[in-house]
């Protein structure tokens, strides 16, 4: 759990999605690591829909970086929002299939029993690609907020501009 929390950092999310991210890796590990869900009878799947969905942003993030999609302050149009919002699902959801092969790897070399079968690691598949679809829409969001707000105060202005320009010109 602490290489998805140094990721966050190392990308440098929004602080809220940093800690909000990080709650729910303590939550998970104490979850998991210390047996509280055995105790309530939790399945992983709310992991699997929470984490995955808490990971679109850092992985959105983490994809801006490296120049592969526009920054949110880059963003030009609404396609680029859905685009980078589609990339960062994909991504999420290639984080959960590259988890389950790790699940599945441990449990053939160290006889665990992570991966619980093959209905297990589907279920998990599902939720991740629920999780990975709200994630991406969150992204996209974000980033059409980001893409507006720019676009709403240069109309401010530009109306605080003209109404100006008219009151010079009825006062001259």
């Amino acid at each position: 759990m602490l290489v998805p929390a140094v990721a966050a950092r190392l990308v440098r999310v929004p602080a809220a999605f940093d800690l909000l991210f990080a709650v729910t890796l303590a939550v998970e590990i104490a979850g998991s690591g210390l047996g509280a869900y055995a105790g309530v009878g939790w399945p992983d799947g709310g992991s699997h829909l929470v984490i995955p969905f808490l990971t679109a942003p850092i992985v959105y993030e983490a994809f801006a970086r490296l120049g592969a999609i526009p920054a949110a302050q880059d963003a030009p149009s609404r396609r680029s929002t859905v685009g980078a919002g589609l990339l960062a699902a994909a991504g999420v959801l290639a984080l959960g299939a590259v988890w389950e092969l790790v699940e599945w790897g441990a449990d053939s070399a160290f006889g665990t029993d992570y991966s619980q079968g093959y209905a297990d690691t589907l279920s998990d598949l599902l939720a991740d690609s629920i999780a990975a679809a709200g994630g991406g829409v969150l992204v996209a969001l974000w980033l059409g907020s980001a893409v507006r707000a720019p676009l709403r105060r240069a109309r401010a202005a530009g109306a605080l501009h003209r109404a100006g320009r008219r009151r010079r010109q009825e006062a001259a």
